[in-house]
């Protein structure tokens, strides 16, 4: 029922969104379009070559995150909610709400059943930690850190077979982050262990974001 301009049509049509109409229900399309681009960081119609697909995962992430604060039956009409400071820490956390019991239930298992991922992890460290001025990249603290990063960024990182190889040694998991947010996950890495060959990398919904740069990176 809102009167959409032409450049907020084309600016929803150019970030592929879905399942939108419901979130418009507590804010305008203006209002959405102006938070998502605070969010990424970027504007719409810019030159720059990330713009779009950092504006599309973040739309998404944050259509993720608003759909979870309302299925749990969260006030949408308190601000808090609806436009929080740091939308990947919020998200990251609604996941883990959303998963706790089954989470912590998961988490016991897994730690008991590959410790050696835990154990292994300060050797794994000194030999491949690493960071810039941007990103930084780290093994898994333990089984359970394996299987958030799975939960979080919704792909397969934390089942049984990731986490067995790389508890007995036959390939290794990283986490690539923002290096000014260590604690969120944004790139799961599998290597090999000996020849050190990069096996697989992928983002939030098994996407590769901003390949160019990253496979690079």
């Amino acid at each position: 029922g809102q009167n959409w301009t032409e450049a907020q049509v084309e600016q929803l049509a150019e970030l592929g969104t879905v399942g939108i109409g419901d979130i418009l229900d507590y804010m305008g399309t203006q209002k959405f379009l102006n938070r998502v681009s605070k969010y990424a960081g970027c504007g719409y119609g810019t030159m720059c070559s990330r713009a779009s697909g950092r504006l599309k995962e973040t739309a998404q992430m944050y259509l993720d995150y608003l759909g979870m604060r309302k299925k749990r039956g969260y006030d949408m009409t308190n601000s808090v909610y609806l436009f929080p400071r740091k939308l990947e820490a919020a998200h990251a956390k609604m996941v883990e709400e959303c998963n706790k019991e089954e989470y912590d239930k998961r988490t016991q298992e897994v730690n008991e059943r590959f410790q050696m991922i835990k154990k292994n992890y300060r050797k794994l460290r000194k030999r491949f930690f690493f960071q810039d001025d941007e990103y930084m990249i780290r093994p898994a603290r333990d089984a359970g850190e394996i299987v958030r990063e799975g939960r979080i960024l919704h792909h397969c990182v934390g089942g049984d077979t990731y986490l067995e190889r790389h508890d007995t040694g036959q390939s290794t998991i990283l986490f690539l982050r923002h290096r000014e947010a260590p604690e969120t996950p944004y790139i799961t890495v599998e290597i090999g262990t000996e020849a050190l060959e990069i096996r697989q990398w992928y983002g939030a919904h098994d996407k590769k974001p901003d390949r160019d740069r990253m496979q690079k990176w």
